[in-house]
């Protein structure tokens, strides 16, 4: 668990906002932009606000999805730095490719599924990175035990987790009292309780919306699968479960 990512959420109202193409026919925007902290994941819909191919007639996208962001959660940073070049225009001038980023990223490092999840302070270069293999694998490894066990913990029960079961699965250990997934409840003290609300999450009942012909396989058991094998229904079981938990809501 990054403690940067306990620090900020604590005792907040939380949006976590996936990219489902439902959202976009939704004015949750206003909502959204109120929380005190809204984590956007991947290919935040937000930074197409204004692109000719996802704003227009049909779509109001900063009316469906607001425009605040205070966490950029990405499956693996090392990735996009690569096509953050293709980005429109927003991106580039929030994460300036050759600069400081603008707000924290959070880096779910699921392209090095065993290591650990690693933040990249507001300010600093986003290319900055622990590297793939470490210079001193014992002390990178008593850093970061805690989260090589929780990460472990998540692929062996969604196999190739996607980013939104992640940062919601580190969100619910927010509110546990040990470090891993399957730690016991702690009782959080008045006023630091956590509220956490769910947007742009259909398990794939649409696709995302800068993926329009996604391929995604129904299985005999009713499982979605898209190309990178995450399990939705699977997720979306997990998912309901935290929100009961938790007292978290999954809009609609």
């Amino acid at each position: 668990m990054p403690p940067e990512l306990k620090a900020l959420v604590t005792g907040k109202r939380v949006a976590v906002v996936g990219n489902a193409q439902s959202l976009n026919s939704t004015t949750y925007g206003k909502e959204i932009d109120a929380h005190d902290v809204v984590i956007r994941i991947n290919h935040a819909a937000n930074f197409f606000i204004g692109s000719e191919s996802f704003d227009g007639e049909d779509v109001d996208l900063e009316a469906a999805v607001g425009s605040k962001i205070d966490v950029w959660a990405i499956w693996d940073k090392a990735n996009y730095v690569f096509w953050v070049d293709r980005l429109p225009k927003l991106a580039k001038e929030v994460y300036n490719k050759d600069g400081g980023v603008q707000v924290p990223l959070l880096d779910l490092a699921m392209g090095r599924r065993w290591q650990g999840f690693f933040w990249v302070p507001r300010g600093n270069n986003w290319k900055d990175h622990v590297p793939h293999v470490p210079k001193d694998a014992k002390e990178y490894s008593e850093k970061y035990l805690d989260q090589i066990q929780f990460k472990g913990e998540l692929c062996r029960d969604f196999q190739n987790p996607s980013s939104g079961i992640t940062v919601l699965s580190l969100l619910d250990l927010c509110q546990r009292r040990g470090t891993t997934k399957k730690a016991p409840k702690g009782r959080m003290s008045l006023g630091r309780s956590m509220e956490v609300n769910i947007y742009g999450f259909d398990f794939k009942e649409t696709p995302t919306f800068n993926k329009p012909n996604e391929k995604i396989t129904e299985t005999e058991d009713g499982e979605r699968i898209c190309r990178f094998g995450h399990k939705f229904i699977r997720e979306k079981d997990a998912i309901l479960t935290m929100c009961k938990d938790n007292g978290w809501k999954l809009k609609k």
